[in-house]
């Protein structure tokens, strides 16, 4: 009974949300999801080039590639264009879909710096080498705009979520968050 009231209240903040807020959020959600698959796409180029580099060398080849980057980009893509697919119909349940690929998101990117971070202590280095930003290892400034546009999505998916909490019940007057009956004090 909960989950269906929960549901509708989180239904009934979506329905409040305007048509502007709503082009902007999708808009925002697509151009990250393809930012990713370009740096992804740019991840693959790159170790082509590298491997046609390097091919004839195999014990350099073996030292010189490192598929972390990659690996991360490519989660990270698939968590995000799971979150876009999700947030386009603007439905309850799929925004909690949606809001949970985000954190995967949010744990890509913790998981990529403290590989970073274990990456430098482990070398002895003060500074990461390039390309690097932000303390992500491999990273571009893109890379980093990706993850201040997904947290601003994530951030308005609590936006939705507190709002739905803080909703009354429609039509039962208990009160949003514990379900107990309002007290009218005037």
């Amino acid at each position: 009974m909960y989950l269906r009231d929960l549901t509708s209240r989180i239904t009934a903040g979506l329905d409040s949300v305007g048509s502007l807020e709503r082009d902007l959020i999708r808009v925002l959600a697509v151009a990250v999801t393809a930012l990713n698959a370009s740096l992804y796409i740019a991840d693959l180029v790159q170790e082509q080039q590298l491997y046609k580099l390097l091919s004839e060398y195999d014990w350099v080849w073996s030292v010189a590639y490192n598929p972390t980057v990659q690996h991360f980009h490519l989660r990270i893509l698939a968590a995000l264009l799971f979150s876009t697919i999700f947030i386009w119909s603007l439905k309850a349940r799929r925004l909690i879909i949606s809001l949970l690929a985000l954190q995967i998101v949010g744990i890509e990117y913790l998981k990529w710096y403290l590989d970073s971070v274990s990456t430098k202590e482990n070398a002895g280095i003060e500074r990461l080498p390039e390309p690097s930003a932000a303390g992500f290892y491999g990273a571009s400034n893109w890379d980093v705009v990706s993850l201040v546009i997904a947290a601003l999505l994530f951030i308005w998916h609590l936006k939705i979520l507190i709002q739905a909490l803080r909703t009354p019940a429609s039509g039962r007057g208990n009160n949003a968050i514990s379900g107990a009956p309002e007290i009218n004090t005037t």
